[in-house]
C-alpha cells in the first residue's frame, strides 16, 4: 500500500499523464471531470479550454461535526469505508472554500507534444530545447496578465 501512495504522489495523474494537474490541481469534483479536449486554442499550443469561474458565495465554514466523526474512525479504524468518506468530505470542503474566490480554469494538454507524459517539465519549460512545449502556456499567462493589468495603467 505504501508503494501505491508513493507512486501516486510521483506520478499524480495516472489516467492521463500527458494532463497537468487534470484532477490533482483542479477545483473539480470527480463528477465534473469531462475527458480531455485535444485540439488547441487558437495562438496557444496545448490550450485546449479557457473558462473564468465567479466566486460562489458561503456562508462560513461548513466543516460539519460529521467530518470530524469522520476523521476520527479513519485515524482510530482505518479502512477503505472510512477513508474515503473522510476524503470525499474533505475534497468537497476545499471545493467550497476554494470557490469563494474567482480563478480562471486553463486547461492543458501536451497529448501531441514530443514528450507528452513529461507535462509537468513541459509546463515548466525545464531545459527550453527539450520541453519547449510550454512555451505556450506562458504566453497564454503573460498575455493573460498583460490584458488584467493594462486596464488599470491607463
Amino acid at each position: 500500500m505504501e508503494y501505491i501512495c508513493i507512486l501516486f504522489s510521483c506520478f499524480p495523474e495516472p489516467r492521463m499523464p500527458d494532463m497537468v494537474g487534470w484532477k490533482t490541481s483542479s477545483i473539480r469534483r470527480e463528477l465534473d471531470l469531462r475527458m480531455p479536449l485535444r485540439r488547441s486554442l487558437d495562438g496557444y499550443k496545448y490550450i485546449v479550454n479557457v473558462e473564468y469561474c465567479s466566486p460562489v458565495s458561503s456562508d462560513g465554514p461548513h466543516f460539519p461535526s460529521r467530518a470530524a466523526r469522520a476523521k476520527e474512525a479513519a485515524q482510530s479504524t482505518p479502512n477503505m469505508e472510512n477513508t474515503n468518506e473522510y476524503h470525499q468530505m474533505m475534497e468537497e470542503e476545499m471545493i467550497r472554500g476554494l470557490q469563494r474566490v474567482g480563478w480562471k480554469k486553463v486547461d492543458v494538454n501536451f497529448h501531441a507534444s514530443l514528450w507528452p507524459y513529461s507535462a509537468h517539465n513541459n509546463m515548466h519549460v525545464k531545459n527550453e530545447w527539450l520541453h519547449n512545449a510550454g512555451a505556450g502556456v506562458i504566453a497564454h499567462v503573460a498575455d493573460s496578465m498583460k490584458q488584467t493589468c493594462l486596464p488599470s495603467n491607463l
